[in-house]
């Protein structure tokens, strides 16, 4: 139904929507915008576990704790990456060693994250049509 050509289907990204036109978002224009915060726990978890099936990689028992521990106010994309960092150093393994050597050469600014996820809050509240947002509460964060 979305790929007829009758009927366009248009997918805009932004890692800053306060840049964003405003008279580009009112409806009618653009229907829907969704706004994804940091991952949850639970998310965190679903990616690693993607990730470590994508890549075929082996751990040992809690490591898929550890790496979602760890990566407390990670993107998406920073949570693959880190998985790929700590695979780097073993053939296709990740042991609680090379999760701590990964996190080593990781730094996050965690009070930076927050305040990204408190403005996302703000601007989706402000933001006009209809807002499917996803920005989970610190604790889930943690």
């Amino acid at each position: 139904h979305l790929q007829r050509s009758e009927r366009p289907f248009t997918i805009l990204t932004a890692n800053n929507p306060e840049l964003i036109d405003p008279a580009l978002l009112r409806p009618g224009r653009i229907d829907v915008s969704i706004v994804l915060g940091y991952p949850d726990k639970v998310m965190r978890r679903k990616i690693v576990e993607r990730d470590l099936s994508r890549y075929r990689i082996k751990v040992q028992e809690g490591i898929i704790d550890s790496i979602v521990g760890m990566t407390k106010w990670f993107s998406a994309a920073e949570v693959n990456a880190f998985v790929r960092l700590a695979a780097s150093r073993g053939e296709g393994r990740i042991s609680p060693e090379d999760v701590e050597w990964a996190r080593k050469k990781v730094i996050v600014n965690v009070s930076e994250r927050r305040s990204v996820q408190e403005f996302l809050r703000w601007w989706v509240s402000k933001t006009q049509g209809m807002v499917v947002a996803y920005i989970p509460s610190e604790n889930e964060v943690e």
